[in-house]
């Protein structure tokens, strides 16, 4: 009588898959189950992260590595190995993961995190942003651009929204995150930091002040945000004689307004070279 040799995930295999692809060893030890399980965990990891600046990945990496080492030592031989298992079925796997997390930046959405300070008060070193690229034309992620227009006629921008963008003469992986300001057509000038806009200066109310800094309420159209000014730094530009916004450009300044590179300085932002409108804050937890 012929017999049928069953098949077992080799010990080290599963280890070096699981150091090397995390949940993707689960493929491997023919448990897809584990995988979108792990996958789901993805979730709450980049949240405690984003959140409390709690990195859990390598506690998310070991907990990878012991699971897929234990199911492969009590692997059962009497069960069904999928062709998901397979050399070919896994690698099959990764690819299409990349490329479906690669496209949903590219076209979708695109999480950053925020390096610098000239957004203070409204978001600071450390928070998150997400982006919605839906519609806007120039698709950039990872350095790799792939296509740069002007947004669609569907979307529609807003002053005093957050909008990404990167500048003129700067590589598109430099991505800057500003409050619009100005839609084409306006006319903009600018007197010790208080901006005047179609003739009329953007309302402001002081909401706190202590020895080094003041946040003040500004609204602009329908939308209320809140700015700093910080006491010890001059005016980035104390006076800005009339601008009108030449089509197809938009006026952008940062929230810390003493203390951010933006369209004072730059100019104003080509349409083609917006990227995306912020959605949310995730906000780190000081």
């Amino acid at each position: 009588m012929d017999t049928v040799q069953k098949w077992k995930p080799n010990l080290i295999i599963s280890g070096i898959l699981a150091l090397l692809t995390t949940l993707f060893a689960f493929f491997y030890v023919n448990k897809a189950k584990w995988f979108i399980v792990y996958l789901l965990l993805i979730i709450p990891v980049a949240l405690t992260y984003w959140y409390f600046d709690l990195n859990l990945r390598y506690v998310y990496v070991l907990s990878c590595f012991i699971h897929v080492l234990f199911i492969a030592h009590r692997y059962d031989v009497s069960q069904q190995r999928h062709n998901y298992s397979r050399w070919w079925g896994i690698t099959t796997s990764v690819i299409i993961s990349i490329l479906l997390v690669f496209l949903f930046r590219l076209f979708l959405y695109e999480p950053f995190r925020i390096p610098a300070s000239s957004m203070n008060p409204s978001i600071k070193i450390g928070d998150h942003i997400l982006v919605n690229k839906q519609g806007f034309g120039t698709y950039t992620t990872f350095g790799f651009n792939l296509h740069k227009a002007k947004p669609s006629e569907s979307v529609q921008l807003k002053r005093g929204s957050l909008y990404v963008f990167f500048t003129p003469g700067k590589k598109q992986d430099t991505i800057f995150i500003k409050r619009l300001i100005g839609l084409p057509g306006d006319d903009i000038s600018i007197q010790e930091d208080r901006i005047k806009l179609n003739g009329q200066y953007l309302p402001q109310n002081i909401v706190s002040e202590n020895d080094t800094s003041i946040i003040m309420d500004e609204y602009s159209d329908n939308t209320s945000y809140q700015i700093q000014l910080m006491k010890n730094m001059p005016p980035i530009m104390s006076r800005m004689n009339n601008l009108t916004i030449p089509d197809d450009h938009y006026f952008f300044i940062g929230d810390n307004r003493l203390n951010s590179l933006d369209s004072r300085r730059m100019g104003p932002i080509p349409a083609d070279h917006l990227i995306g409108e912020v959605t949310y804050v995730f906000k780190k937890n000081d």
